[in-house]
């Protein structure tokens, strides 16, 4: 039905702009498959066209083309171009040329293949992934929440010019000197002595998620052991230097409701199965039929007629 809606909407939206002569507005769309959705000289490009064409797409595509007037007109002068072209061919050299029999015959079977994979899918997998997605969320329940969220401004002393120890050492005296500070005085010793260049367009300000990777992950563990907002980590030592660590703001981690995470726990346990049902057809075709291979063929085709012979 989505689809059959779709092509009422190529009908009325596609050629928008003038691009195609139209047909007149009162004439009722057909959605046969044989009727002409674009046509130039003898190249027609039919509804069963382009439901080949939009049914091939993955539904964000089709949803995107299917409401974009440009995007709708730039697909059909493609195929509208590529039937011109192939009618151009002529059938009985395409007939005789061997290799590219070759490659329409594996094209054939490509999309063949396709085709039966969707029929195993269909056929196979036929669970109820509402009720799976709940026994999922319960038993996952730990994955089920938001990552805590969290802003801190830190004060780098950096170790590449003094050495570890002194950057250490610095680091140390100064996190005694900040012991109970409040943000106002912390923010103003960051200006004053960091060795963080960024201090001048940020504070020395970071807003962190946990579990990132683009963090270095010792300042993370840092940052993310801190638990009351205002208070300062002991020096902290990441490939930079040492630093000094204070919470400004912090979104605990939250569980996700179950109607909220639904759809994506749905699409993870219906691709899953799709993929082991696609696994085991697979393999049941391997099974109980032997394989034959034909080295030497191989070997003349890489090296040459004359591979065999130079032995």
């Amino acid at each position: 039905m989505l689809l059959r809606s779709a092509l009422i909407l190529v009908s009325s939206l596609a050629f928008a702009g003038g691009a195609f002569a139209q047909e007149p507005a009162t004439e009722k769309p057909c959605t046969e498959p044989s009727c002409p959705i674009a046509k130039r000289g003898t190249a027609v490009i039919t509804v069963a066209d382009v439901t080949a064409k939009v049914k091939a797409l993955e539904p964000k595509q089709q949803s995107a083309l299917l409401s974009d007037p440009k995007q709708l007109n730039k697909m059909l002068e493609n195929l509208l171009i590529l039937r011109q072209i192939a009618n151009e061919v002529d059938a009985a050299k395409v007939e005789q040329d061997v290799l590219l029999q070759a490659r329409l015959k594996m094209a054939y079977d490509e999309i063949v293949a396709v085709y039966r994979l969707d029929q195993i899918r269909a056929e196979r997998v036929t669970a109820d992934f509402s009720t799976l997605a709940h026994e999922h969320y319960l038993t996952h329940m730990s994955e089920m929440k938001t990552p805590r969220q969290l802003t801190v401004r830190h004060l780098l002393v950096e170790s590449r010019k003094v050495g570890e120890a002194a950057a250490k050492a610095k680091a140390e005296q100064l996190a005694q000197q900040l012991r109970g500070a409040d943000q106002k005085r912390f923010s103003e010793m960051v200006m004053e002595v960091s060795d963080d260049p960024s201090k001048t367009g940020n504070a020395g300000l970071f807003h962190l998620t946990e579990g990132t990777t683009e963090m270095d992950q010792e300042f993370l563990a840092g940052a993310l052991a801190l638990t009351e907002v205002g208070q300062i980590s002991p020096p902290v030592h990441s490939q930079f230097g040492y630093h000094l660590i204070q919470l400004i703001e912090l979104t605990p981690a939250k569980v996700v409701p179950f109607e909220q995470a639904k759809p994506a726990i749905v699409e993870k346990l219906r691709s899953e199965a799709n993929r082991k049902v696609v696994t085991e057809y697979r393999t049941d075709m391997t099974v109980g039929t032997q394989l034959e291979f034909f080295p030497k063929n191989l070997e003349g085709l890489v090296f040459g007629e004359d591979a065999a012979t130079d032995k």
